[in-house]
């Protein structure tokens, strides 16, 4: 008999388990020489294929674990053909060798019970006063596991929508047929669309029997999760209620625009609001398609917005080879978001010149290295209003903040270190220019204008003294 699942060990309790709990029960069946290790819960672990001959065999003769495997079953390590075979003496590190992957935590010990039937396990647990939340439920819902929801609800655990919903998207109508017996569940058409979202149409098909009603949602879910047959099938065949321009703008969100193809080639019109959805969700073909199959949908300014906060650069790439007009006039929305890769893309490819407001707008929202990217780019700057932007934004997130003012700082302190010859020539010139008497003032305006309408000398340099050469006296 070859087993689905291998079994190791995790610490979850201080005392030792009852005979019953044994790695057979735990298991689901019946194995001759079957053991339980003290102080320790058996935890399910999946396995290879090539293992599960040799853990069979190697059940009757489990020894007792030594001290000096927990740490090693706790992680195991992968098994390659350079690593040393196990010691014969030391049945357990053999064992060990057999689990492919890590030992479940003590809190994962109840689902594993739950999803394995194991209600021994769940009885020793409960009794021990571990609690019964609702996912264990909704877990063993969705495992089809109905006795051991039985088991559950005598316990007093709660019964909601969401173990429901998990029997419908499995499948498990029987599930299904003991809650709404029992009342633990109402028929509603979120039933139906969590089944039709999973392509189960036998269970849409059950529901509908039993009064269960439906809307739109169930042909939205199917659209957006499943199959296109299963919708087609909804739709066609069972005359499921539907909105072509909401499912299309789904689907278009969802990038599928093979659910969009069929209904346009039944007729309906593709809205706007699909091109739009798959813009904003990134689908580069969807919205290639809409844009080549519906007649010319206007660009969206806010749509386009949109984009560049989201930070798709691809889509970003496509609207601007698409000629859309609002792609150059985002490039402060990028840097308030932090995208230098959308930033490089206008600055780079598009010869933009980014503006001293980009600086600002990234200051303003803490974005320190999209700052230091606009430095790197020498890229105009107003350090003194991008401080300011900086420790106003303190009030918001404080370590950004800190982060943004201390690289303003550095930046500033390296530009006034490292200028360029022009910049250093403009300055200069910049302060041999004299005051604007309309900017005076108004008491010294007069002097300072006077002064201005005198003609200005030069003074010239005093001519260099001419060295005196002696004259040598004739001889007669």
């Amino acid at each position: 008999m070859a087993t689905t699942k291998l079994f190791s060990l995790a610490v979850c309790t201080n005392q030792a388990p009852p005979s019953s709990v044994t790695l057979a029960s735990v298991m689901g069946g019946s194995h001759s020489g079957a053991y339980a290790w003290p102080n320790r819960t058996l935890v399910p672990l999946v396995a290879r294929h090539e293992d599960r001959v040799r853990f069979e065999n190697l059940l009757p003769a489990v020894a007792q674990p030594s001290a000096t495997t927990l740490a090693r079953r706790t992680n195991l390590p992968p098994e390659t053909k350079e690593d040393e075979p196990a010691k014969e003496d030391d049945p357990d590190a053999h064992f060990a060798s057999t689990c492919d992957g890590l030992v479940l935590a003590p809190k994962d010990v109840r689902m594993t019970a739950v999803a394995d039937s194991a209600l021994d396990t769940l009885n020793y647990l409960y009794s021990k006063g571990w609690s019964l939340p609702t996912c264990m439920a909704a877990n063993a819902a969705s495992f089809g596991n109905l006795h051991v929801l039985r088991w559950l609800h005598k316990r007093g655990v709660t019964m909601d929508r969401a173990v429901a919903e998990s029997a419908a998207h499995a499948g498990h109508i029987n599930v299904l047929k003991w809650m709404l017996n029992k009342r633990l569940a109402r028929p509603t058409a979120s039933l139906c669309a969590v089944a039709a979202g999973a392509d189960r149409i036998n269970v849409v098909r059950w529901l509908r029997s039993v009064g269960c009603p439906w809307d739109t949602r169930v042909t939205d879910a199917a659209g957006f999760h499943g199959k296109l047959d299963t919708l087609q099938r909804l739709i066609v065949d069972m005359r499921c209620p539907y909105s072509a321009a909401r499912l299309m703008w789904k689907c278009a969100g969802a990038g599928r625009h093979d659910v969009a193809a069929w209904l346009h080639d039944e007729g309906h019109a593709i809205p706007a609001s699909a091109l739009y959805n798959a813009m904003i969700h990134n689908k580069v073909e969807t919205a290639k398609w809409v844009r080549a199959k519906a007649p010319p949908i206007p660009w969206n300014y806010a749509t386009a917005n949109e984009v560049i906060v989201r930070g798709h650069l691809q889509m970003v790439r496509w609207m601007f080879a698409e000629g859309c007009p609002y792609v150059g006039q985002m490039a402060i929305y990028a840097g308030a978001c932090g995208h230098t890769d959308i930033l490089a893309f206008f600055l780079c490819e598009l010869k933009q010149t980014l503006g001293a407001e980009v600086a600002l707008a990234a200051c303003s929202n803490g974005r320190a290295g999209v700052f230091q990217w606009l430095a790197d780019h020498r890229c105009p700057l107003d350090s003194n209003e991008c401080l300011n932007a900086a420790m106003l934004f303190a009030a918001e997130d404080v370590a950004r903040s800190n982060e943004t003012v201390t690289t303003v700082i550095r930046c500033m302190r390296y530009r006034k270190r490292v200028r360029p010859p022009q910049q250093q020539q403009e300055e200069s010139e910049r302060q041999h220019i004299a005051p604007s008497a309309t900017c005076a003032p108004p008491a010294k305006r007069p002097a300072l204008a006077s002064q201005q309408d005198r003609p200005t000398t030069t003074a010239h340099p005093p001519p260099a003294a001419v060295p005196l050469v002696p004259v040598k006296a004739e001889q007669s």
